[in-house]
């Protein structure tokens, strides 16, 4: 029997005898690989590369981690980023503002890859944890290298708790 104030909102319920010993654990479920459509390309200096849409209206996980790779010679300064942002489409095929075009999205970047000064090929640390909607989105990358990047290549991943209870 539940206990209610006056106002009608649940309070406590009681476990009940076989409830008692049950145990609810919230593990990681096994992350879902996306396709961004963003593959050894170019990203110049200043410029955007909008990603292919990301439609989390099903698996509805709640989760985001990517990993970026890229070569640039000349070597980019240390610690320059390449920002990611993330253009939401709240009401189908209507995205926030954001393109391929240099001009900022104005929103904040929900990460940024940091460069190492060498013309290597690179995979700055990579973003994980990064909240994301339960419909489409685009990610659209902004380089700040000061340098061109090639070989750009961006992997998505998305994932989420589920309740176990044992």
């Amino acid at each position: 029997m539940a206990i209610f104030n006056s106002s009608l909102t649940v309070l406590l319920t009681p476990l009940q005898p076989e409830q008692a010993n049950m145990a609810t654990t919230f593990p990681w479920e096994a992350a879902t690989s996306r396709s961004t459509g963003i593959s050894a390309t170019t990203l110049a200096d200043g410029a955007n590369l909008l990603s292919s849409e990301i439609d989390n209206g099903t698996n509805l996980d709640d989760m985001l981690a990517l990993e970026l790779r890229f070569t640039s010679d000349p070597a980019p300064s240390a610690y320059k980023p390449v920002e990611v942002y993330l253009i939401m489409d709240l009401t189908s095929a209507d995205y926030d503002d954001g393109d391929a075009t240099p001009t900022d999205p104005a929103g904040l970047p929900v990460a940024s890859f940091l460069a190492r000064n060498i013309t290597a090929a690179q995979s700055p640390q990579s973003p994980y944890h990064i909240p994301i909607p339960p419909f489409p989105f685009k990610l659209l990358l902004k380089s700040e290298l000061g340098v061109a990047a090639t070989a750009v290549t961006l992997k998505a991943y998305t994932y989420k708790r589920e309740a176990v209870t044992t």
